[in-house]
């Protein structure tokens, strides 16, 4: 019986990988939101499910012990006091509309970080490494058929010739690339035979080609830092054994990423179309023009709820009142129509919907992680600094940007990796509790 259990907990952890990123409705409304995250309860009720018949069936094991443990448990408690003073107390549960990533979703990814932690052992890390990049080929497969028109559906929505593949948005799509791109260095760095060199190359040639085919400006900041993060801590031993791989690695980035850069609708023409330095006043505009007023309604919004925030997907209540008295300020005359539903910059958004106790949690948390990684770091370098890379990609992009469905679930499954490979290289220290 108890090897039933291991093998669903396995199949359903995989399934997570696989189906959220991949399955979209269109038969929905909200084509891409919905869906997956309603996939992503169900198959994480069936994990709840199977690893509690597991722990009644294994009454005398313990939990395994994780650093992260703490500071998680306390931001979940802080969102929870947020959700209680929460301008409307259903949506800051269930998250704003088409979003839907509320208290809810929050317990769901929490719950599947600590089964990980609580389940996968260090030997299954190469299986879920490899599921991870298949879907993501798929996902770039299907995005490179969008960017030549070969696609079974028609879009209503106009993204400016930028392709979204199976996640419904270009920002999305691209922050999920690049949180996977240092997992295949990984395994660029650690094959053995050419064929597998090989082929681990043409995946980071796809997803990096993938990657620019978005034109997101967010991500784009998150691939340089996370790349010059992820090769600046290999170390000398890690490089003087994998010179030629590393090499041939920074090539194919540069490369690409210089040819990419020579076209004429590029990521880099989008920073240069929004901020206009030929004329006298030097306005920002498009996506960053609203960016900007966005973080400043955003700072009025803390003034006026400091403490417990607005709730989780509240912002959209009182976006247009706050906006309006920061136009006035401003004495802003340029239109600002859209009415927005995130801030667009990670810590501003949990600092509005948490208020300061949850900034200060969450920057605990990265703290938290951050020191853990840092600690383990001569143990497992190269696996180690790969997660850590995809997380790292994750919250710079962010800062620019706000999660989908598909990016929370990637980053606590990083995270829950990341708390398995330390606590394997410190089994013999009492890391289990």
């Amino acid at each position: 019986m108890d090897k039933i259990l291991n093998q669903c907990l396995l199949a359903i952890l995989l399934a997570i990988l696989i189906i959220v990123p991949l399955f979209f409705d269109v038969r929905l409304y909200s084509v891409f939101d919905l869906s997956k995250i309603t996939a992503f309860y169900l198959l994480v009720f069936a994990l709840i499910v199977a690893f509690c018949v597991k722990r009644i069936i294994n009454r005398g094991s313990s939990f395994m012990y994780n650093p992260l443990l703490l500071p998680i448990a306390c931001y979940l408690a802080v969102a929870c006091v947020a959700t209680c003073f929460a301008i409307d107390p259903l949506t800051s549960v269930l998250g704003g509309y088409k979003r839907y990533n509320g208290l809810f979703s929050l317990v769901c990814y929490m719950f599947m970080f600590f089964i990980i932690t609580n389940y996968v052992e260090y030997k299954m890390i190469d299986l879920f490494l490899s599921v991870i990049i298949i879907t993501v080929c798929l996902t770039c497969g299907y995005g490179i058929c969008q960017n030549y028109g070969i696609d079974c559906f028609t879009w209503n929505s106009d993204m400016g010739k930028r392709i979204f593949s199976t996640t419904g948005h270009p920002a999305f799509f691209s922050a999920y690339l690049i949180m996977i791109l240092p997992l295949v260095y990984y395994r660029v760095i650690k094959a053995q035979k050419r064929s597998m060199l090989c082929l681990y190359l043409l995946c980071a040639v796809l997803i990096i080609t993938t990657f620019y085919l978005t034109k997101t400006r967010a991500s784009f900041i998150g691939l340089v830092v996370s790349n010059i993060f992820f090769f600046a801590l290999l170390g000398r031993t890690i490089f003087k054994w994998n010179r030629l791989k590393i090499i041939i690695l920074l090539l194919v980035v540069v490369g690409i990423s210089v040819f990419c850069s020579l076209k004429d609708q590029t990521v880099f023409k989008r920073f240069s179309d929004d901020i206009n330095l030929s004329s006298e006043t030097q306005k920002l505009g498009g996506t960053m023009f609203a960016r900007y007023y966005n973080i400043l309604t955003a700072i009025e919004v803390v003034k006026d709820y400091p403490v417990t925030g607005i709730g989780f997907g509240n912002y959209g209540f009182v976006f247009m009142p706050y906006v309006s008295k920061v136009y006035l300020a401003k004495k802003e005359t340029r239109p600002l129509t859209e009415n927005q539903d995130r801030v667009h910059q990670d810590f501003m958004d949990v600092l509005v919907a948490t208020g300061i106790m949850g900034l200060l949690v969450y920057l605990y948390a990265i703290w938290a992680y951050t020191r853990m990684m840092y600690v383990h770091l001569m143990n497992n370098r190269l696996l180690i600094v790969a997660l850590s890379s995809g997380v790292l990609a994750y919250f710079i992009q962010n800062q620019f940007s706000f999660a989908h469905t598909v990016l929370p679930v990637m980053l606590f499954f990083l995270l829950g990796l990341s708390v398995v490979v330390c606590r394997t290289n410190t089994l013999t220290q009492g890391f289990i509790r």
